[in-house]
């Protein structure tokens, strides 16, 4: 999802049984943006996680490099999700701007 963010939506999958590794992320891709990213169940919209600043995130010290994000202001989940549907919902504090969600699987 690229756009300019108020709210920009973003929709993923995970397929099988168990549970997958994912981390989410969301990138202000204009100076002085500062992204919050919502993770939900669908159809239910029943939030599971929330992030403002990724190194605010209570997993932020198991991020592996590769994924972790160049502005603090920049928001990340990293997340042990079971199979099913979820939305990713990056909106803004403060300045709109151009934004990216990012849905990785973690290894």
């Amino acid at each position: 999802c690229v756009g300019c963010v108020w709210v920009c939506l973003g929709g993923f999958v995970i397929e099988g049984t168990g549970t997958q590794k994912i981390m989410i992320r969301g990138f202000g891709i204009e100076e002085g943006i500062d992204t919050r990213l919502s993770v939900q169940t669908y159809p239910n919209g029943v939030e599971i996680a929330a992030n403002n600043n990724w190194q605010d995130d209570a997993q932020a010290a198991n991020i592996p490099v590769d994924f972790q994000l160049s502005k603090m202001t920049d928001a990340g989940l990293l997340l042990n999700l079971p199979a099913g549907i979820y939305t990713a919902i990056l909106s803004t504090n403060g300045n709109k701007g151009l934004g990216i969600i990012s849905v990785d699987i973690v290894k």
